[in-house]
């Protein structure tokens, strides 16, 4: 998944306006970008949709980011989900990060660290060689290892 073009993020936030920059900004970075309003629209968005990655408000109306949270590893168990306020919130922070959010970031935010953010979310992605010869399964594990991918492998996929 080096390719940023492979890459789907999820943006969540309640106001329009972070949605339409945000959106922009990872587009132009060339990432595939898809937004929902609220809790209750991201939910039913990764029902449809597998995401790569995340970004998610903590304080919406509704249901908030953490709650949201909880029912989107519901669909998704591994979902790389990357926390944004604006807001001292840190009952819901600390929440987020119990839940298994992968970090907090806080509003406004620095366009390259939310870039370098993404990469090390990625590289983190657990891939799955299978391969029926052992030679083959080393090979691209050591190769994937090297780009900084956690690798397991398995001889068929049964």
């Amino acid at each position: 998944m080096n390719n940023k073009k492979d890459v789907k993020i999820l943006i969540v936030d309640d106001q329009p306006s972070m949605l339409e920059t945000f959106t922009d900004i990872l587009t132009d970075k060339g990432f595939l970008v898809d937004v929902a309003e609220d809790g209750f629209q991201a939910i039913d968005k990764v029902k449809q949709a597998k995401y790569d990655i995340i970004f998610m408000d903590i304080r919406m109306p509704g249901i908030n980011g953490v709650q949201t949270f909880r029912e989107i590893k519901k669909v998704d168990e591994g979902a790389a989900v990357i926390m944004m306020t604006a807001y001292a919130v840190e009952d819901l922070v600390r929440e987020a990060i119990i839940e298994g959010a992968y970090t907090v970031i806080y509003k406004p935010f620095d366009i390259e660290r939310i870039v370098s953010t993404i990469e090390r979310v990625l590289k983190k992605m657990l891939v799955l060689v299978v391969d029926d010869r052992l030679e083959d399964r080393e090979t691209f594990k050591d190769l994937l290892e090297g780009r900084g991918f956690k690798v397991a492998m398995a001889k068929t996929g049964h």
